[in-house]
């Protein structure tokens, strides 16, 4: 029985406009946890990401909005297929990246939920 988890998201602030993106970014908007076995700093590292398809759509005002005094343009943000939002918590990826490697799940789809103090969550189910 695969078992649902929701977990923080962590490191947005350090993923420019991504704090931005979860702001216009609705609950339950589609993400992806993906396995980011490459990361020199967390060999276990579960990344959260957003795909395009689920950015556009957000109302265009919005999203140029979020991406304002990050950098970017809303055109560079939906330049790519995917915008890396953040990480699941390093010591949440210790427990979780077991399960996707012995799956050899890269990635899953998950949901974009709030915590009651407003910080985002991704919720998925764990491979």
């Amino acid at each position: 029985m695969k078992q649902l988890v929701s977990l923080p998201i962590v490191g947005a602030r350090f993923r420019p406009p991504a704090a931005g993106l979860l702001s216009v970014l609705p609950a339950d908007a589609s993400l992806l946890v993906r396995r980011e076995p490459s990361n020199p700093h967390d060999a276990n590292a579960l990344q959260v990401l957003v795909e395009r398809s689920t950015l556009e759509q957000v109302p265009p005002a919005q999203l140029q909005a979020a991406c304002e005094g990050f950098g970017f343009s809303c055109a560079d943000v939906l330049d790519a297929m995917c915008w890396h939002l953040g990480y699941v918590p390093r010591g949440d990826a210790e427990l979780l990246a077991p399960s996707f490697d012995k799956t050899g799940a890269l990635a899953v789809p998950a949901k974009l939920t709030f915590a009651l103090d407003g910080r985002p969550s991704v919720a998925f189910e764990v491979p």
